[in-house]
């Protein structure tokens, strides 16, 4: 499911994610994420850098899923 609210991540977590990007690298993973609302939960971020040469910049994107669902199944299931 594709988040459709604005959320924030932990500003370290952030930093590490930026500090790949920079280095040229990609990044993915889980990660705590709140909404402006303060509802917690479960993201999995996709991040990467695009270079847009026209204009001499670097633009990072950060794709963020709200994942929460299916993490909430796959314990469920390892209960089970």
């Amino acid at each position: 499911e594709t988040l459709s609210e604005l959320c924030v991540i932990n500003q370290t977590v952030f930093d590490e994610i930026m500090d790949m990007l920079k280095k040229g690298y990609t990044w993915h993973g889980d990660v705590q994420a709140t909404s402006l609302n303060g509802r917690t939960f479960t993201a999995w971020v996709n991040a990467f850098a695009l270079e847009a040469n026209a204009f001499n910049t670097i633009e990072y994107v950060l794709l963020i899923n709200d994942i929460s669902d299916l993490r909430q199944k796959e314990e469920r299931l390892d209960f089970l």
